[in-house]
């Protein structure tokens, strides 16, 4: 116990003492050093920064200058530009024929346009009262016989094995079952089936209702090939007629069509041009290009 108390109370050695004051000054040495590296980046960092702010404001001026050529670029590059255009060949690139007017009626009134001139020309050839025309001579062809008039008529002659006789005479009587022509009288079940539409009124009805619907739907099928005969025939002549011309599958404006090319090549035109302009005007204006950079400087600087 007093050997630990005395342990405790032994005062510091020089060497000990001489160690704790080297720990001490290397430990400062270290902090120094740390201290001057980490104000060294910090200075640096800074010297960056301001490099970067000092770059941008630079490059803002440059900016500045070089955007108050902009209008006479601008100006000198669409003046040439529109100069060397050709109406002539872009209208021939896009295949219009100037001049270009805008078209006076619109696409739904051209479509109901076309739609009557195609129905005029189906009309001519295919006219509705031919239709009626032809109703009539099926019902003249298949008409009934009025009574006391003279007729021909085939007949079954049952005493012969059902062989065709003709009958000629005056038709006087005419009922749901039979017929008298002349004073002989003969059931309608022996008259030649291709002949009783003339003397039986529900046969008579429904062979003209049968031949008039037959010839309709013919008459029908006639109107609707003359019909896309001349939709096909008549559609472009119509459309350019009105001032429009087909781009993928649909009418378009002419002037439209006319106005986008000359758009278009106008644009290309000022995209060449342009940087020949810029050119001349920043170099008479003191400023270099930095092929390094790909970018234009103050050769004052």
């Amino acid at each position: 116990m007093r050997n630990q108390t005395a342990m405790k109370k032994r005062p510091f050695t020089k060497v000990e003492m001489l160690m704790t004051l080297l720990i001490i000054i290397i430990f400062a040495g270290i902090v120094i050093v740390l201290v001057k590296q980490v104000k060294k980046r910090a200075n640096k960092k800074k010297a960056e920064i301001a490099k970067i702010i000092a770059e941008k404001k630079a490059a803002k001026k440059l900016k500045l200058k070089l955007q108050a050529f902009e209008y006479d670029i601008q100006k000198e590059s669409y003046e040439r530009a529109i100069a060397e255009l050709s109406a002539a060949e872009i209208a021939k690139e896009v295949n219009i024929e100037l001049p270009v007017f805008p078209p006076l009626n619109k696409k739904k009134d051209v479509e109901n346009m076309l739609k009557y001139e195609i129905l005029d020309e189906v009309n001519k050839s295919y006219p509705m009262s031919r239709f009626d025309e032809m109703a009539k001579e099926v019902k003249q062809k298949n008409r009934l016989y009025k009574l006391n008039e003279r007729v021909t008529v085939r007949v079954k002659d049952v005493r012969r094995g059902g062989q065709y006789k003709t009958v000629k005479g005056y038709l006087r009587t005419r009922t749901k079952t039979w017929i008298r022509v002349g004073d002989v009288k003969y059931n309608k079940a022996l008259i030649d089936p291709n002949q009783l539409v003339h003397f039986d009124t529900a046969r008579h009805m429904q062979k003209v209702r049968k031949e008039k619907k037959r010839l309709g739907s013919l008459f029908e099928k006639q109107r609707k090939k003359k019909r896309r005969v001349t939709t096909k025939k008549l559609s472009p002549i119509v459309w350019d007629r009105e001032g429009y011309t087909k781009v993928a599958d649909e009418w378009v404006s002419k002037e439209s069509v006319f106005k986008q090319a000359m758009a278009k090549a106008l644009a290309k035109n000022i995209a060449r041009i342009r940087a020949e302009i810029e050119s001349v005007i920043y170099e008479k204006a003191g400023f270099c290009w930095n092929k390094e950079f790909q970018r234009w400087e103050d050769c004052g600087k």
